[in-house]
């Protein structure tokens, strides 16, 4: 017969899901200690409720108050924060450099228009995008196998090239089709109901980010992220672990891809355009601008980066509106749109020189205080230890002093 005991006793180790309530406080032993917490609020911080509580709240506002043209680019930061996750995950904790999101999110377009021609009916969207999902995989699984035996900048080039391959291809499929100004795609239909309005389409963008957010988090915290992080660290040493370094790259760079693509297929529907022109080297700079500008190997920094990004020119096209610009207002109001790059890259230099972890450092600043505070007063404590006498001190001075004489 069992015992009803675990192995280990009362004080067996806890399981990687399980937080364990401290053993001690500072005013003695706290009630129910060493008891798990619920695996619900294993990952629920602090900072996590106050994120959840804003989140909800703004899109609550969202909603109900405001007015169709914020709808309408929150509707855009939320299509933008799913690819920008992946790429982040891609670059943070991969440690991988790429510029082909452009080229994933233009084959799951793509994908959404070649679907619509072949099959007319009102449920084809699912069909889209499930295959607008795996060719962009297919695409990220074909040209990650040669690039990711490379590092740094000869990686980036192969991406870099990526691009003009996939502009090509863009080009191409819209010459022999003759949409040469984008090809018009309908909104999704289900039954009777059309995805329409951008309240509607807030509320199903709200799930997808979700649902994509669940997954990237549970990838960073679980053995996918472990794995990737040993890589990172030391592919060498990872690969005497066992650990295969190529594999897991390239599972890392088709997952990448298959979200991008899928939130282009998204876009597609959402725009209602799709057009060669807009999967260009821009696109992909703006995907870096929103990793760098919310924070590496952060999900909530990628979802931070992506508002930032997103409502730039608005703020722009606004403070153009309000500002005494004399005669160059309309010069920048015209070629707004050839100024983005500007400003992306103004942004990248400013948060790279002054704020290297962007919006997250920024939030976890008062983190990092006490941090600090707590590693002076261990630094303190042993420099305490190593004045006191050697009754007071126990065996360390008798060891140091054997090895000082072993020297």
């Amino acid at each position: 017969m069992k015992s009803a005991v675990p192995s280990g006793g009362a004080h067996a180790k806890p399981t990687k899901r399980m937080r364990v309530r401290p053993a001690q406080t500072e005013g003695g032993a706290e009630p129910g200690a060493g008891r798990p917490l619920p695996k619900w609020m294993y990952w629920m911080t602090l900072r996590s409720w106050i994120t959840a509580v804003v989140a909800v709240g703004f899109i609550i506002w969202t909603y109900t108050a405001a007015n169709d043209v914020i709808t309408y680019y929150v509707d855009m930061s939320l299509l933008a924060a799913m690819s920008a996750m992946a790429l982040n995950f891609l670059n943070g904790n991969a440690g991988l450099v790429s510029m082909g999101t452009a080229t994933f999110q233009g084959c799951g377009a793509y994908l959404v228009v070649i679907t619509g021609k072949w099959f007319t009916g009102s449920w084809n969207w699912p069909l889209a995008l499930l295959l607008g999902t795996l060719a962009a995989g297919l695409v990220g699984f074909l040209i990650g196998i040669p690039s990711l035996r490379l590092h740094g900048l000869y990686l980036l080039f192969a991406t870099l090239g990526l691009i003009e391959i996939g502009l090509y291809a863009f080009n191409w499929y819209d010459t022999k089709s003759g949409a040469l100004s984008g090809t018009f795609v309908k909104r999704p239909r289900v039954g009777g109901f059309v995805l329409q309005s951008e309240k509607t389409w807030l509320l199903v963008l709200c799930v997808l980010l979700a649902i994509a957010t669940w997954l990237i988090y549970n990838m960073v915290s679980g053995d996918p992220g472990r794995i990737l992080a040993a890589v990172k660290s030391n592919e060498n040493a990872a690969s005497a672990m066992g650990i295969g370094v190529v594999s897991a790259k390239l599972r890392t760079f088709v997952t990448m891809a298959m979200l991008s693509g899928f939130g282009g297929a998204v876009a597609a529907y959402f725009l209602q355009s799709v057009g060669s022109d807009y999967y260009s080297f821009l696109l992909s700079v703006t995907f870096i601008a929103m990793v760098l500008v919310g924070g590496l190997s952060s999900v909530r920094g990628s979802i931070i980066g992506a508002f930032a990004i997103t409502f730039l020119p608005l703020a722009v096209s606004t403070w153009l509106d309000t500002s005494i610009l004399g005669p160059f207002q309309g010069y920048f109001h015209r070629h707004l749109g050839e100024l983005q790059t500007v400003f992306y890259g103004a942004l990248i230099v400013i948060f790279i020189f002054f704020f290297p972890g962007g919006f997250e450092s920024l939030i976890n600043l008062g983190k990092g205080r006490k941090r600090r505070r707590e590693l002076e007063k261990l630094a303190e404590a042993a420099d305490g230890a190593s004045d006191a006498p050697a009754s007071l001190a126990g065996p360390a001075p008798a060891v140091n002093a054997s090895l000082a004489g072993a020297e």
